[in-house]
């Protein structure tokens, strides 16, 4: 199974009724709306064009340029794991702060943008689920092999990161992994106790706060 070349492809823009339409604006609002796959590339575009742009700000104004987060809106079931990881390693990059928000569904390979936001949030009735790595191939046996390989490697590094940025056990997540067409779905109070979700939806448009104890600590050492 060829690993997607999402570097490579072009900005995807979904077509709107005066053409096409990149789903961002000067809200710095993102939304994921159907399957990820490689064609998801636009949105590490957007967020690169977003950080360059703050880098710019901060260069001609100062201390004046106000950094807005960027906010990712999740209504998805999920699809290839290697184009989330990339959004993934695109979102923990960014200097600008990147929220995630689900809402409506948010599962699968969706769930990993979501834990990997600086803030994270969810609407109350959305539905969300984990599963193992799943997949179909063909070839030779050592071509399967390898393969099998590559997905096992996958679904170390996915139960690693929900480990890391959730309060999931390992324990929990082998469980989930080593059932077959096990998918875990639960919904917005499992999400907020095991740490999937960290904030209220209601403080989604508030800006991130600066961090007092720093400046703190700094006049500290002044002194």
């Amino acid at each position: 199974m060829p690993t997607p070349k999402i570097q490579n492809c072009q900005p995807f823009a979904p077509m709107g009724p005066m053409g096409p339409m990149l789903n961002t604006d000067s809200r710095r609002e993102i939304f994921i709306n159907d399957e990820i796959s490689q064609h998801t590339c636009y949105i590490i575009d957007e967020i690169h064009r977003i950080n360059h742009e703050d880098k710019e700000g901060k260069k001609i104004y100062g201390k004046k340029y106000k950094i807005r987060p960027i906010k990712i809106y999740i209504n998805s079931y999920g699809g290839n794991a290697n184009a989330a990881l990339a959004i993934v390693d695109a979102i923990n990059n960014s200097k600008t702060p990147v929220y995630t928000i689900a809402t409506g569904v948010c599962m699968s390979a969706a769930v990993l943008i979501l834990v990997n936001g600086v803030k994270r949030f969810a609407t109350k009735h959305t539905t969300f689920m984990i599963h193992g790595i799943s997949g179909m191939t063909g070839g030779t046996i050592p071509e399967i092999k390898e393969v099998s390989r590559n997905y096992e490697n996958i679904e170390k590094i996915v139960s690693a990161m929900l480990v890391d940025k959730t309060k999931l056990k390992e324990s929990k997540l082998t469980k989930i992994f080593q059932k077959e067409r096990a998918n875990w779905i639960f919904y917005y109070d499992d999400a907020v106790k095991y740490g999937l979700i960290t904030d209220d939806i209601e403080n989604v448009n508030k800006l991130p706060k600066k961090n007092k104890k720093a400046k703190n600590k700094k006049s500290e050492s002044k002194k």
